[in-house]
């Protein structure tokens, strides 16, 4: 199209402002025909841009089709905008457009092709993003975004590029079988909480509606949900889950499993029946309503007694749960596997017989086997542990027949800690009858020389030498004594060290074993002086305060279980002893000899970046300047990806501050772009993490790019991501494609950079060298502006 035609069509269309509602805007067909969206009023409009080159073109394009065809006699209508602002990806003519269609059959109405973003976006998608904004305001992100608007004109419902059309069929259903109202524009909804939980009580129905969907969009955070709890949603909420049409059901639901989150809340829903609702909706309800209503329960019965044996005692529960487990999507699976892990050492005999008769045993190992999730894979082994653990001769031959052995057994090689202990329990009470498994006893040569002196046998070595019965002790053997001819043979006579010579022979002969790499970070464990009080625990072991080459350092003792932590160790291990740089903090080294293994760095007399700014503020009184720091971080992290590396796991408390210095540390989640991401458990962090990576996708730089972003968030503001949102709230979120708010104390133009950081899309995400040079420009300006002098607290 000329210039000049699109100048014309701006004079001739209404534009945004001009249009008050739906049916007064305007566009044109292939033709150059004037298309008034007034034709349409009184059905459903579903607006969506199209393009012919996209990877979603084959799916979207038959099921947009598909739903025209079964429901435009009941009043639908699909309009494709064409659209080439997406990788060039509908650059044809309108005839090579319309002949392009024709494969798929497409006969619902395609108008000219235009933008949808920018100076030149066409008023109906100005208009649609802005009653229904994204992510990131109102930017469209890619090729068949979606809008719904219903038969009054009113835009309903935003669907993201990866929505396919036939996943929202059901609410399109619900828009026909309503009739438009003979009314003027729709009440404007007030966000006001104790209003909203009063237009749930007793407003219209279209009221509710809105006001249920208005109480879960505020559902994001402690304060909103505490709000709630005190104007009393909660009873109204329940009045919706019994009586209410299917949209309100699902908001209802969902929000009533933030709810669920607060102890006083579990009581108050136990007490006035609001599990038997749940229970029935799990029963009952459509996908959406059985996924929501089961995540309702699994929040309540996480950690209560009282609600653990109100859903134990709803009749049905227990299969409802199984069927769940057998034919639901992914998430109702895994939230029936947690609910069913949360009752089945509740179970008394007989009704654990029942379940088992019921299927529940073959529905667990299926989905034990199935799913790709280690916390949803425990929660299958902890339920099937419930079962079983009384179970006798009868329950093992339904174990053993439905492939139990053959999965307990890929659960053993996996990398959960806790379904690996599990799965070991559940083989011992498998194979209760047979014979332990004969041990290896190797002995020391009686003709070999022990003349060693107390420094030998008050090493680690002593204890090894004299219990040389696995192949662990015999390696790590090896690479002790390895380590003790190469470095300290000088300790040593000569017998000495004839004796370690004969040793590592003897061991290499009888085991089997190579001589091990000398790694060029091993400490020996009498090298170093450990601390006996730890100043800091967590799931991984302990941190303690210590003494290395007379300088003081942290050591991080790490719990070894499994082959896979092992693996992990010493991933961390070569990573971070290879990152040399001023804004990583210096690891000495490391031992991987024995229990507990552990690293050695250098000690940081400052805190974590978050405790840094933190203090500041307090004995400031203003805010801080954090920009320099950042930067540092963004120099450390620019460092990791240029040597192939991804930090996986960025965090205001995973940054230390030394002096005027910020520098990462923690390397656990890192890992080599060249090789193969590790399995972790997607636990914990969640809002620093990117989506992809929360979502079940792979860690990037791109995802270390957003997780940089979120860092910024955190050290602008001082409260961390998300505010005090739960992370399942958070994580649903993300599911619905939806980012935080804008946080008060950040600038237009810091909050501009960090949804430029943070885009959902991991290719549109600005590159890391950008992002330093932004940085950088903020760290300059603010310490040119700054008149307060900085001070540093330890």
């Amino acid at each position: 199209m000329g210039q000049q035609q699109s100048k014309t069509h701006e004079r001739s269309v209404a534009t945004t402002n001009e249009a008050a509602t739906f049916y007064e805007l305007k566009d044109f067909d292939m033709e150059k025909n004037e298309v008034s969206m007034e034709q349409y009023r009184g059905k459903v409009v579903l607006v969506v841009n199209v393009s012919s080159r996209c990877g979603l073109t084959p799916t979207n394009y038959p099921e947009l089709q598909q739903l025209y065809d079964k429901y435009r006699g009941s009043g639908l209508v699909v309009l494709g905008c064409p659209c080439n602002q997406f990788a060039d990806q509908e650059p044809g003519t309108h005839e090579e457009i319309l002949t392009f269609v024709m494969q798929y059959n497409v006969t619902f109405p395609l108008l000219e092709k235009h933008d949808v973003n920018g100076p030149d976006t066409r008023p109906i998608f100005a208009y649609l993003k802005e009653k229904l904004p994204g992510t990131f305001g109102n930017y469209i992100k890619w090729n068949f975004t979606k809008f719904l608007v219903d038969r009054d004109g009113r835009p309903f419902r935003r669907y993201a590029p990866t929505d396919l059309p036939l996943s929202f069929e059901e609410d399109i259903k619900e828009l026909l079988e309503k009739q438009p109202e003979q009314v003027g524009e729709p009440e404007e909804i007030t966000h006001d909480i104790p209003s909203l939980v009063a237009l749930v009580k007793v407003g219209s129905d279209d009221q509710k509606t809105s006001a249920a969907k208005a109480l879960w969009e505020l559902a994001d955070n402690a304060i909103n949900l505490e709000k709630m709890s005190v104007a009393g949603a909660i009873p109204p909420l329940l009045a919706l889950v019994e009586g209410g049409n299917d949209i309100q059901k699902e908001m209802a639901a969902v929000t009533l499993a933030n709810l669920a989150f607060n102890t006083s809340n579990k009581e108050l829903i136990a007490t006035i029946g609001g599990i038997h609702l749940l229970v029935a909706l799990v029963q009952t309800g459509d996908d959406n309503q059985k996924k929501y209503a089961a995540g309702a329960l699994w929040n309540l019965a996480y950690g209560n007694t009282r609600c653990q044996n109100c859903i134990m005692s709803e009749d049905g529960v227990i299969e409802s749960l199984i069927q769940l487990i057998c034919i639901g999507n992914p998430i109702q699976r895994e939230l029936g596997a947690g609910v069913l892990g949360f009752l089945a050492p509740l179970l008394n005999i007989d009704t654990k017989f029942q379940v088992v008769e019921n299927g529940g045993i073959e529905a667990l190992l299926t989905f034990t086997d199935r799913t790709e999730s280690p916390a949803w894979k425990q929660e299958a082994m902890v339920a099937l542990q419930g079962l079983c653990v009384d179970g006798g001769d009868a329950v093992r031959s339904i174990f053993e027949k439905a492939g139990g052995h053959e999965i307990l057994s890929k659960v053993v090689q996996g990398d959960n800690e806790r379904s690996k202990q599990l799965a070991r329990q559940l083989i011992v009470w498998l194979e209760y009858d047979l014979s332990e498994t004969l041990k290896l006893c190797k002995s020391m040569d009686e003709e070999q020389p022990l003349a060693v002196n107390l420094r030998l046998f008050g090493s680690d070595i002593g204890s090894l030498v004299v219990n040389l019965d696995d192949a662990d002790t015999q390696s790590e053997a090896l690479t002790m004594i390895v380590h003790e001819i190469k470095h300290n043979k000088n300790s040593y006579s000569a017998e000495e060290r004839n004796f370690l010579h004969a040793v590592m022979t003897r061991l290499v002969g009888f085991s089997g074993l190579s001589v091990p790499n000398d790694e060029k970070w091993f400490i020996a464990r009498h090298d170093v002086q450990v601390d006996d009080e730890s100043f800091s625990r967590g799931s991984f072991g302990k941190i303690h305060r210590g003494l290395y080459m007379n300088a003081d350092v942290v050591v991080k003792c790490v719990t070894i279980e499994s082959e896979r932590h092992q693996v992990d160790f010493l991933r961390e291990v070569k990573i971070w002893s290879e990152a040399n740089h001023p804004n990583i903090v210096q690891l000495y080294g490391a031992c991987h000899v024995r229990e507990p293994c552990f690293m050695v760095c250098k000690f940081i007399a400052g805190r974590s970046l978050s405790h840094y700014l933190y203090r500041q503020r307090k004995h400031n009184g203003d805010k801080p300047t954090p920009w320099r720091f950042l930067l540092d971080v963004t120099h450390g992290l620019q460092f990791l990806h240029s040597k192939g590396v991804i930090h996986g796991d960025l965090k205001g408390d995973n940054i230390l501050v030394d002096g005027n210095t910020a520098m990462l540390t923690d390397f656990g989640m890192s890992f080599s772009s060249a090789d193969a991401q590790p399995g972790f458990e997607n636990l914990g962090a969640i809002r620093w993490r990117a989506p992809e990576f929360v979502l079940g996708g792979m860690a990037s730089f791109e995802a270390d790019v957003y997780s940089l972003g979120m860092v910024i968030v955190e050290a602008v503001t001082g409260r961390m991501p998300w505010g005090m949102a739960p992370d399942l709230s958070v994580k649903c979120h993300m599911e619905h494609g939806k980012f935080m708010k804008k946080p008060e104390s950040m600038s237009d133009e810091e909050w501009q950079l960090v949804c430029s950081m943070c885009d959902f899309e991991p290719s549109y995400r600005m590159k890391l060298g950008e992002v330093e040079r932004r940085i950088g420009a903020y760290a300059e300006m603010k310490a040119e502006t700054s008149n307060t002098p900085c001070a540093h607290f330890s």
